[in-house]
């Protein structure tokens, strides 16, 4: 007799779950209209930017080194010089990298005789670059790895390629925005092209094998001009090699003081981008990367020139949750949180540099969806600082060096340098104080304090420079 009260409030309880569905359907539908709106204004503002950086890299540009030959785009030049290194395996002609097989870029008239002249093998091996950096810094100290010696023979023929996109009066790499991020992949090959480089400045006469430190720079300034993270954080990598092979140069026999001018001349017309423009970048890979998983691209002409970087495919279940506009917006708050993170710690100079590594151990649990972690480089400050201090190093080694080449030894105190270069070289790494600076015989250290800021009279982590004083045949 007491079964009746429970059937009569059944249809309360039923009326109260419908009720519930209905407000979670309501609020879910608000949430997402509110991340749709959200994401369309994200989709306009990164629209607007990357024609203003379109627009940026299509004027034309006067080399860093050298006058301009032609008014041709350079960034054919390294198409061809991608294509030549990522697979020769014949003469027919069919070179993939990967994502360039459905849309080819454009490409020198001349890049068949190029990979005939290269002939069979497969690619350019990366593993050939390993240990090179060490040799490079401050000098070759032993005989180079057989594979490095074999792989510069083999593809000397396509560093043409950089040598002649360096001398053009554009550079205009018409990146392909609407296919999203793009990976650090094919950016390898420019960074293997300036070790070939370096290793052909040191069996280079002085005067040549400095010329060839400038193509290194001069490429790794029109990598910063594609408008792209990974482009800039690439240049910063060949400024880097650039660097060490211009200090090295600078050490050898049969150089004049108008050499040291030269190098001075180019390093003061080099441009380098502040890390917060970096970190811009970074949040605009990352709002057009989920905007195209969205299917929302920008809405621009496709690329005429580049090639389409290879696309991230998703799973069928990440897929569908791709389109969901509220798991959308999350993603993309989470990766913008840590860039804004990695800006805020890369404020506080040297002292950060553990930070960037708290925070790479962070991004590794960030758990996105659809995001690849690579996206998001932690130590963009840091690099740039680091690679500010080489080409500081840089700097004061030609300055010491033409005037001991007008003088006939190098200066005893770094003061003597503040004539030639306007101020006395300062340390980045702290930025009160001078360069550190010791003569031993016939050697010259220049040094900054590095991460730490301790003065270590160039041991620890000291970040050092090594220039001698070129002995009599």
């Amino acid at each position: 007799m007491f079964s009746s009260a429970p059937e009569r409030a059944r249809p309360w309880w039923a009326w109260g779950c419908a009720a519930l569905c209905l407000s979670s359907l309501i609020a879910l539908g608000a949430l997402s209209a509110v991340a749709r709106a959200s994401l369309e204004a994200r989709r306009e503002s990164a629209r607007a930017r990357v024609l203003a950086l379109r627009e940026a890299a299509a004027l034309p540009r006067r080399p860093l080194w050298g006058e301009a030959r032609d008014e041709e785009n350079a960034a054919l030049d390294y198409n061809g010089f991608q294509w030549v290194m990522s697979l020769p395996v014949g003469r027919s002609g069919r070179r993939y990298l990967e994502g360039w097989e459905e849309r080819p870029p454009a490409l020198p008239d001349d890049v068949e005789g190029v990979m005939v002249e290269i002939g069979l093998g497969g690619p350019f091996d990366l593993r050939a670059l390993r240990g090179i950096e060490k040799q490079l810094w401050p000098a070759w100290r032993e005989a180079p790895d057989p594979r490095l010696v074999r792989s510069y023979e083999r593809f000397r023929p396509a560093l043409r390629y950089l040598r002649k996109g360096v001398t053009r009066g554009r550079c205009d790499w018409q990146t392909p925005w609407e296919e999203g991020w793009q990976p650090k992949d094919p950016f390898s090959f420019y960074r293997a092209g300036a070790y070939l480089l370096a290793f052909e400045a040191s069996r280079q006469p002085p005067r040549e094998a400095l010329e060839t430190g400038f193509v290194i720079l001069s490429v790794a300034d029109d990598l910063d001009r594609q408008g792209t993270a990974m482009g800039s954080m690439f240049a910063l990598v060949l400024r880097s090699i650039g660097y060490r092979s211009l200090v090295q140069t600078l050490s050898r026999r049969g150089l004049g003081p108008q050499d040291c001018r030269r190098v001075l001349d180019l390093l003061s017309r080099q441009t380098w981008r502040r890390p917060e423009e970096l970190y811009e970048l970074q949040r605009l890979a990352a709002e057009v990367e989920v905007l195209r998983l969205a299917d929302r691209p920008l809405g621009l002409a496709p690329a005429r020139i580049g090639p389409s970087p290879p696309r991230l495919e998703l799973r069928p279940g990440l897929r569908l949750l791709a389109g969901i506009w509220v798991l959308q917006e999350r993603e993309l708050q989470r990766c913008l949180a840590l860039v804004d993170e990695a800006e805020a710690i890369g404020r506080e100079g040297p002292e950060g540099l553990q930070g960037f590594r708290r925070l790479e151990t962070a991004k590794s649990q960030s758990q996105l969806l659809f995001l690849s972690p690579d996206l998001v480089d932690m130590s963009v400050a840091w690099e740039i600082q680091r690679v500010r201090v080489y080409s500081e190093l840089t700097r004061a080694v030609a300055a010491a060096q033409r005037l001991r080449l007008a003088e006939g030894d190098f200066p005893r105190e770094i003061e003597a340098l503040g004539p030639i270069l306007g101020r006395v070289p300062l340390d980045p790494m702290a930025p009160e104080r001078t360069l550190g600076y010791r003569r031993d015989g016939s050697l010259l250290l220049i040094y900054s304090v590095g991460p730490n800021g301790e003065d270590e009279d160039g041991r620890g982590d000291d970040l050092l420079t090594i220039t001698c004083r070129p002995q009599p045949e």
